[in-house]
Parts: C-alpha cells; sequence; structure tokens
C-alpha cells in the first residue's frame, strides 16, 4: 500500500514539473504577443505622431499646438499679376491678316469671294479690307460710296494672275491698295481715302 502512495506522489510530482516546464516554453511567446503591441502603440504615439506634427507646423508655419482651425484658415499669398511690358499695347494702325479693330473713320469690307483669273472657276479668293477716312466728312463720304469702293477693289484683284495672288500676296495687295487709294481719291468727290488695309487673303479651291 506505500508502494503505492509512493508511486502516486512521484507521478503527481513528475505531472508538475511537466506542466511547469509547459509553461516555461509558452513564457517568450506570451510576452512578446503582450509587449509586442505595447511597443507599437508607445512608438506610434510618442514618436511617429509627434514627428507628423513638426512637420505640419514647419510648412504651414504654425507652432505644434496649433488648433485645427488655425491650421485651415491659413491665408495663402496674394498671386500678383504680372506688370505689362512697354511696349506691350497694339499699335494704332492694323497688321495684315488680323482682324481689325473698332475705328469710328473706318469702313470694313468682309469675306468678298472672287474666282480666280485663268483658273475657270476651279480656284476662289476670299479678301476682306478696311478704309480708314481722312476725317469724319470723309467718313460719310465713304460710306455713301462703299459699293463702289468694293466694286472697285473686286475689279482690280479678278485682273490679278493666279501666280500674283497665290506666289506674291504681300506684292499683289501693295499693288492693290496703291491703284485703289489713287483712283478712289480721284474718282470720288473731296478725296476721302487715307488708307486701306487688307487683313484677309485666303486662296483656295
Amino acid at each position: 500500500m506505500k508502494d503505492k502512495d509512493k508511486d502516486k506522489d512521484k507521478d503527481q510530482e513528475e505531472g508538475q514539473e511537466t506542466s511547469k516546464a509547459s509553461i516555461k516554453a509558452w513564457l517568450p511567446l506570451i510576452a512578446a504577443l503582450v509587449i509586442m503591441p505595447a511597443t507599437a502603440w508607445a512608438v506610434t504615439h510618442f514618436v511617429l505622431v509627434k514627428n507628423i506634427k513638426e512637420t505640419i507646423a514647419a510648412a504651414t508655419g504654425n507652432p505644434v499646438g496649433a488648433s485645427q482651425t488655425s491650421l485651415t484658415n491659413t491665408t495663402a499669398p496674394a498671386i500678383e499679376e504680372p506688370e505689362k511690358k512697354k511696349g506691350d499695347e497694339s499699335s494704332g494702325k492694323e497688321d495684315e491678316d488680323s482682324d481689325p479693330k473698332v475705328n469710328p473713320l473706318s469702313t470694313i469690307y468682309e469675306n468678298i469671294d472672287i474666282t480666280v483669273k485663268g483658273t475657270k472657276g476651279t480656284r476662289h479668293l476670299f479678301f476682306s479690307f478696311e478704309v480708314q477716312a481722312k476725317n469724319e466728312n470723309a467718313q460719310k463720304i465713304i460710306v455713301i460710296e462703299k459699293y463702289r469702293i468694293q466694286e472697285k477693289a473686286v475689279d482690280l484683284i479678278s485682273n490679278l494672275s493666279m501666280e500674283e495672288i497665290y506666289d506674291q500676296p504681300v506684292q499683289s495687295k501693295k499693288k492693290v491698295i496703291k491703284m485703289m487709294e489713287t483712283t478712289l481719291n480721284k474718282e470720288i468727290k473731296d478725296s476721302p481715302v487715307d488708307s486701306i488695309i487688307f487683313y484677309k487673303w485666303s486662296p483656295h479651291f
């Protein structure tokens, strides 16, 4: 009977030792599971968040303890418009092939279509021009003679060859302008024309 009791006590002792050994084996894993989340939280809260706040403060010029309202209501610097350079203003005279400006002493003739000479109707020219008067009285005369002036332009340009219209547009426009100014000031009362400007010269098929 005593031997049985001894064997029983021995088994209990061995079981307790096995349990203790098992617990010791699990201690590092338990410690890791408990300590790692706590360490990660501490690093995030005390290190990363602080660094982020300091970075934002440096970028916005606000102290670290500034409220959210003060950070979002920072005033953006005003954008200054560049100063206009001297000479940017357009000159009074129109450039060729540009839209004419509003001028009380000018009369506009737009999108006149003619057939180019010697092409049997296969090629055309769209052109627009402006007649500037010498003064207000001259302007009244030009308005009265508007269709006569247009007919003179059509007649002169219709006599230009295809090469003059397509290959020599600058010279051809100068030629027509000179002839128009001379003819109109000779034929129309009080020589009203001051200058003529072509701002569209578009040959097409």
